[in-house]
């Protein structure tokens, strides 16, 4: 009976002590395994299933869900961090994928993977900064009227108004015209010198007498030519002298080229001019 009673009390003490050792540590939940055990790998696995169907679909909360609860049974697994980082970008939460990528590359071993998620995280941080840079400069400035009273009508907002001045149009347009009565002056001022010229040179001397080979005819026939000539030089350098007097008149007399007209548009915020010029 000794025996027997002893044995008895050894066999409780086991089973108290077995008790103790699985009590706690066994999960957090009550019925779920302990994290990290080969019952709780094969659930997370299960759980990745799951979210990567959800993915797949586009069901990305649910994904998301069902791979926070792979990590609660699978702490270690990195795959399950880097997963959770890529759904969190596909959402555009920056900062929840930041922070996941993080994890991620302080769960690694692989110096190249490490490196490529470094990558990874500098470009979301920009992509972050610049999202943070835009939305920044789409907020509205503050207005500096004050709200009116509400027993008050609220002010009419002012015209500015703002003077033009009219610059004195310039003198001197060159048109057809100009170059027309210019052209005819040059010419006609080449052709009074040509003539003079050949004027003075046929013109018999006044010591020039006939001989065998210059009798009185042909000394009559140069001078009625060098007269000839002379009398068109006259009329070319009359024909130059008007159309240089012309040139100057259509020059000096008439305005400039006229620009485009500008155009005086007034709104209720003020006054802007415009050219006429487009971009």
């Amino acid at each position: 009976m000794r025996k027997a009673g002893a044995l008895l009390a050894l066999v409780a003490l086991l089973v108290s002590s077995t008790a103790v050792a699985a009590g706690p540590g066994q999960g957090d939940v009550a019925g779920d395994p302990a994290p990290g055990s080969p019952v709780a790998i094969k659930r997370a696995k299960k759980h990745f299933q799951t979210a990567l169907t959800s993915y797949k679909n586009g069901a990305y909360r649910e994904a998301i869900a069902e791979l926070q609860e792979a990590l609660r049974f699978d702490p270690n697994g990195k795959d399950l961090v880097y997963n959770l980082a890529v759904v969190h970008e596909k959402l555009g939460e920056l900062d929840q994928a930041i922070e996941q990528f993080r994890r991620y590359s302080q769960m690694e071993t692989d110096p190249k993977e490490i490196e490529r998620v470094e990558k990874t995280i500098k470009r979301l941080e920009g992509a972050r900064d610049e999202l943070r840079a835009k939305e920044q400069a789409a907020t509205p400035p503050p207005t500096e009227r004050p709200p009116p009273k509400p027993d008050e009508p609220a002010p009419e907002p002012e015209l500015r108004t703002t003077r033009v001045v009219i610059p004195p149009a310039e003198k001197g347009r060159l048109d057809a015209f100009t170059y027309g009565a210019a052209g005819v002056a040059g010419v006609a001022t080449v052709v009074g010198v040509v003539y003079a010229v050949r004027a003075v040179s046929t013109r018999p001397g006044s010591d020039e007498a006939t001989g065998p080979n210059s009798t009185v005819f042909e000394l009559q026939d140069r001078a009625q030519r060098a007269h000839n000539y002379a009398v068109t030089a006259d009329v070319a350098f009359v024909i130059a002298a008007l159309s240089g007097g012309a040139t100057a008149l259509l020059y000096f007399g008439r305005d400039k080229e006229a620009s485009p007209p500008t155009r005086i548009a007034v709104d209720r915020t003020g006054v802007r001019l415009s050219t006429g010029v487009a971009f």
